[in-house]
């Protein structure tokens, strides 16, 4: 959330010395045997500010396996613990939480 967006990327053999950058499109294209292509997908910034979204939201993505717990803390200023012996998952920690925003980047 709230973050920049990024471009994509197509490379051509770009762990050789001899690769380079591509252009996002090229109709045809012959390739040799051990060619590679890389392509990066782009990906669409977020709306508004990451600290200021619900903790309990925050939360539910952690849950649903959309980010991991260090970027819960890091990313959003929420803090998370997993949950007590015989319960499954992930719970708020308000305390943490509120530390971590009180601290947050500027």
């Amino acid at each position: 959330g709230g973050r920049p967006g990024t471009v994509g990327e197509v490379s051509l053999n770009p762990d050789r010395s001899d690769g380079r950058e591509m252009p996002s499109k090229f109709p045809y294209m012959k390739l040799h045997a051990n060619d590679t292509i890389r392509t990066v997908s782009p990906s669409g910034g977020g709306y508004g500010d990451p600290f200021e979204r619900d903790p309990a939201r925050v939360l539910e993505d952690l849950r649903d396996g959309f980010i991991g717990a260090q970027a819960a803390r890091s990313d959003y200023g929420v803090g998370v613990r997993e949950a007590e012996a015989g319960v499954d998952g992930w719970v708020l920690d308000e305390a943490e939480t509120a530390r971590l925003r009180s601290r947050r980047p500027s």
